[in-house]
């Protein structure tokens, strides 16, 4: 149904039955799946659509008698130590807004539908001890679909998938960080919302959830944030970036208190921020012009202290790939002056090393050229690894394809991209 809202409903078959509905039950976004099965010697309906849950239901009358959550597409993850035994668990947000964490063994510890209704898509994660008592908590975001009356959520859980406390946000929560903006002790939520009513907004929230400062930036589709020192004053900075499909995209420089020290529309949209150990303050993304772009701001005034560009790729059956940047990850300095690299992932499904200065050192294509549009994968991302024992250091890169549901997984050579691995070795496929 439109607003979405799935149901199932027993209807009587008798000539004469006085009611025709004997019971309706809302069960999700929709219904592709119906099936009268048995659940601990009692008769019950299983249910299953487009989401991550999958309901049992009495026949005779339509209550719940179980339900399960399963799997969707990672849309964020985040790591830490929610249990103290000196391992990190991951915790992550999928495309049905469904939040789950997993230990370093892989034994999956909770799995818990964020509150938006009945539909709705995570957006991002953070681990993070909200109110010092040394136990960290989950903090999950996502938004949600009519008929639920909240855009956003942002859901705080115990270590063991207990909801805390629940915000409601103005908008769509596209960013989430935890911080502690004004050095007091105690950390922040701050967010990158979009679709409010004051449009495309950063926002602060105490760690009661209560809200503490909005600064509206413009009109937009999605918002990023990144949060870090970078005047090395007390208190910390938010950078904001943005995407649009239509108008002007924007960065800005926020202080702790949310106060504006520069905001101006830029010709490039924004889909990684980044704050180096050295206060600078980098922004990734798309060019207008088809070209990726790598950009350092000036932290005074947000002017581009320099910029780096990434042409797209053309292919023989006319299918073009811009040169966007979809991610980029700090390396320590491998060039020798004084300043991070970065490493860069390209819709082209090239992975580059970048110097701090701006100069690409090396690229290096996950795949080969030539190839068809449902065969080609976008980087999706590359991090920088330290050396441990025997191995390393060196790039992990990750690469994936929508249309292919396939990933694959490359361990990169720091010196020039070489594949450590041969072509493939760390290739993985995934069916539905």
């Amino acid at each position: 149904s439109s607003p979405a809202g799935g149901q199932v409903t027993v209807v009587e078959l008798a000539a004469a039955a006085p009611e025709r509905v004997r019971w309706s039950a809302a069960v999700g976004p929709d219904v592709d799946a119906l099936t009268l099965t048995t659940w601990q010697g009692e008769p019950a309906l299983a249910v299953g659509g487009r989401s991550t849950r999958v309901d049992l239901l009495a026949p005779a009358t339509g209550q719940s008698r179980a339900e399960w959550l399963a799997g969707s597409f990672q849309v964020a993850t985040a790591v830490g130590d929610l249990d103290g035994d000196g391992n990190d668990e991951i915790a992550a947000v999928d495309g049905q807004a469904t939040a789950r964490v997993v230990n370093a063994a892989g034994q999956q510890l909770f799995a818990r539908r964020l509150s938006v209704g009945v539909a709705g898509a995570g957006t991002a994660v953070q681990i993070a001890d909200l109110d010092g008592d040394g136990q960290p908590e989950v903090i999950a975001a996502a938004w949600a679909l009519p008929p639920s009356k909240a855009p956003g959520v942002i859901d705080v859980m115990n270590a063991q998938g207990e909801v805390v406390r629940s915000i409601v946000t103005a908008g769509t929560p596209d960013a989430v960080r935890v911080a502690d903006l004004d050095g007091d002790g105690t950390p922040e939520i701050v967010t990158g919302e979009s679709a409010t009513p004051q449009g495309c907004v950063a926002r602060a929230y105490g760690a009661d959830g209560n809200p503490l400062w909005t600064t509206p930036i413009g009109s937009c589709f999605s918002t990023l944030i990144e949060v870090g020192d970078v005047d090395g004053q007390p208190g910390l900075e938010v950078a904001y970036g943005d995407t649009v499909i239509v108008g002007d995209p924007h960065v800005a420089l926020l202080g702790p208190e949310g106060a504006v020290r520069w905001s101006f529309v830029v010709p490039e949209l924004t889909q990684w921020i980044g704050i180096d150990d050295q206060k600078h303050l980098l922004f990734a993304g798309a060019a207008t012009d088809f070209r990726g772009k790598l950009t350092r701001r000036a932290v005074a005034d947000g002017a581009p202290v320099w910029e780096t560009f990434f042409d797209g790729r053309k292919e023989t059956d006319g299918f073009d790939i811009p040169g966007s940047v979809t991610s980029a990850a700090f390396v320590p300095d491998q060039d020798g002056d004084g300043l991070a690299d970065l490493a860069t992932s390209h819709a082209t499904g090239e992975v580059r090393l970048v110097s701090g200065a701006g100069a690409v050192l090396w690229s290096r294509p996950l795949e080969p050229t030539g190839l068809t549009a449902a065969e080609r994968h976008t980087a999706r991302g590359a991090v920088y690894l330290p050396a441990s024992g025997t191995s390393g250091p060196y790039l992990v890169a990750a690469q994936g394809s929508d249309s292919r549901m396939r990933s694959r997984v490359f361990a990169l050579d720091l010196a020039g991209g070489r594949d450590l691995g041969g072509d493939g070795a760390g290739e993985a496929r995934h069916q539905p």
